[in-house]
């Protein structure tokens, strides 16, 4: 590979992610570092690519590659923090952000995190400010705009969310944070209809963005209040893949066996069976509720792309 392929490979790469596939700009970036393993920024991006396709522990593991090879990148910080919040390491993350946030001050997507590490640990005065830092250091910047309006719509300013909504989507149409906040400003306002068609939208795009997948669980709640648990339960367990599923049914047996010996003892055996087969349900729907409600999914995209929606 020469020096010209492997810029080209991290362009193709990076206009992947751009296009909110991460799955295609992976084998980008593994074939720069198949060719130059010290390569930071590659690492770096693999690492952000892991994080959307829910693998936190491999993308922990190139930030740490990515930092070692060039411990004084602003951006190599960043991912190394973004990294931390997905594993629920709020501290460090926060240490990674104020370390890049230090070298470049004038990255955006710093402020947009280092917010939301302050709203996961409680100092909630501090994330409407700090995103709107990083809005005056770049303007155009649509995830910051996205973000500020999913903050007006937690304080419930409904005006001041969509007005940011249609600045981002001025700014870029295709965006996916931008499409899932416009559509979560519709649902507030009662368009079901217009709530959906954003969903499907960034959807389209990336069948598996949280943000999509959450705002159509919403539209779901609206019209049956059951189908919508479902659709929450099945998006959150989505998120984690087949290893946590197991997780998540392990547990569940742990909880079951003391609940059947607590019956027991209590002198209901009827119960003890009935909590038996409910348990079983529970594993097997645990196990493919997630492949059902990803054929769901492409069940409504499929549905509006034949309607022409798009």
């Amino acid at each position: 590979m020469t020096v010209l392929d492997e810029n080209t490979r991290m362009g193709f790469g990076l206009e992947q992610m751009r296009l909110g596939n991460p799955h295609g700009a992976i084998e980008q970036f593994r074939q720069v570092l198949a060719f130059d393993p010290e390569h930071a920024a590659a690492h770096a991006c693999l690492a952000l690519c892991l994080v959307d396709t829910r693998r936190p522990f491999a993308a922990e593991h190139e930030a740490g590659l990515a930092l070692a090879c060039d411990p004084e990148n602003a951006f190599n910080h960043m991912v190394a923090g973004i990294v931390a919040v997905e594993r629920q390491k709020y501290r460090l993350a926060e240490e990674h952000l104020e370390r890049a946030h230090a070298i470049d001050h004038t990255q955006a997507d710093v402020y947009r995190w280092l917010a939301r590490v302050y709203g996961l640990t409680g100092r909630e005065a501090m994330v409407m400010p700090t995103l709107r830092e990083g809005l005056e250091r770049d303007p155009q910047d649509v995830e910051i705009l996205a973000a500020l309006g999913h903050r007006h719509l937690e304080l419930g300013a409904i005006d001041a969310a969509e007005h940011h909504a249609r600045e981002a989507l001025a700014i870029n149409a295709e965006s996916l944070a931008a499409n899932v906040l416009q559509g979560h400003v519709l649902l507030r306002r009662g368009d079901i209809e217009g709530a959906k068609r954003q969903a499907l939208m960034a959807l389209r795009h990336d069948a598996g963005n949280v943000g999509g997948l959450y705002l159509l669980c919403g539209i779901k709640a609206r019209t049956s209040p059951m189908m919508g648990l479902w659709w929450r339960y099945a998006a959150w367990m989505a998120r984690f893949g087949d290893k946590y599923t197991l997780v998540v049914i392990i547990g569940s047996f742990a909880l079951y066996r003391v609940a059947v010996q607590l019956t027991a003892d209590a002198g209901y055996p009827a119960l003890s069976g009935l909590l038996t087969i409910a348990w079983l349900l529970f594993c097997v729907y645990t196990w493919s509720g997630v492949r059902w409600f990803q054929r769901a999914v492409q069940k409504e995209l499929a549905t509006v792309r034949l309607k022409g929606d798009f």
